[in-house]
């Protein structure tokens, strides 16, 4: 009899210690990666520092020409093609979300590069600072870069042309917001 009550309180003992299986769930933070670009505005150095997985770098000054070698001025590439057509290897296109990045959400890089998205008829163009953009996606896997997008033909190249060294050269709160 004692033996038998023993049995009893063992087998109740483990009985009592299991868990629950437990139940494994993925969810894929990243559903729409592939309908959004990231694209970090940081100067090369901060870029190369620290971004984020899948992000890909742009600076106005690479989208501009020397105009005249003497007085140092810059233009905006007078050639919208070619612009478009960089663009698009790095995955931006009308028909995706563009997430500008930087250490600050208003920095001017991103008020450039939101300017002349939006003359290229990418309308869905959100800027967002590095830190708020990582504490909002903490969790989220490492998104790969963006498929290279299809060139798109923009409506009004002379507009952009006209108001680029106000809005994208330099940045004049008054003229381009």
């Amino acid at each position: 009899m004692k033996l038998f009550l023993v049995a009893i309180l063992v087998g109740a003992a483990f009985v009592g210690c299991q868990s629950k299986p437990t139940k494994v769930t993925e969810e894929s933070g990243n559903r729409d990666s592939q309908n959004q670009v990231l694209v970090d505005t940081r100067t090369a150095l901060e870029f190369e520092s620290f971004h984020i997985a899948g992000s890909v770098h742009l600076r106005s000054d690479d989208f501009l020409v020397l105009q005249n070698p003497k007085t140092k001025k810059r233009i905006l590439d007078p050639d919208i093609e070619q612009i478009v057509e960089r663009l698009a290897r790095r995955g931006i296109s009308p028909n995706r979300e563009v997430v500008l990045l930087s250490d600050r959400a208003d920095s001017v890089e991103n008020k450039k590069w939101n300017w002349l998205l939006l003359q290229l008829d990418v309308k869905n163009v959100v800027m967002m600072s590095l830190p708020i953009y990582r504490d909002i996606h903490k969790n989220r896997p490492p998104q790969s870069p963006a498929e290279r997008a299809s060139v798109w033909s923009v409506e009004r190249p002379q507009l952009i042309k006209a108001q680029a060294q106000q809005c994208f050269v330099t940045w004049s709160d008054e003229h381009c917001l």
